[in-house]
């Protein structure tokens, strides 16, 4: 899995919106799968050239 560099890493902004995007999508599982036993969010950065960076 590549390493996102530090200046994406250290983004305030990035941050930010990747912490709503998981805060909604655990929102979402819960309100639609209120008997799942687990939940996966996966999160794919990509930079100006297409290239992305995996995290979970």
């Amino acid at each position: 899995m590549p390493d996102i560099d530090d200046h994406t890493r250290n983004s305030s902004e990035v941050e930010t919106a990747v912490r709503k995007v998981v805060r909604e999508a655990l929102t979402k599982a819960r309100r639609h799968a209120p008997g799942s036993p687990s939940v996966s969010v996966r999160i794919a950065l990509t930079d100006d050239d297409g290239h992305h960076g995996d995290r979970r």
